[in-house]
């Protein structure tokens, strides 16, 4: 694998890891912050379904 990748139309150069890691790797969020993304993400979706059912 290339150490470097030059992507030619911008004329940027970032490292080949990017086009191989998923996107959420790639953050400069810390582990408290993605766990809290995360806890809220639930809890939404858990309301969503129990007003969901409730008005079916």
């Amino acid at each position: 694998m290339k150490e470097d990748y030059i992507n030619e139309e911008r004329g940027e150069k970032y490292p080949a890891c990017i086009d191989v890691c998923p996107k959420e790797a790639i953050s400069l969020k810390d582990v408290e912050q993605i766990g809290e993304e995360k806890r809220i993400d639930a809890v939404k979706r858990l309301f969503g379904d129990i007003l969901k059912e409730s008005e079916g």
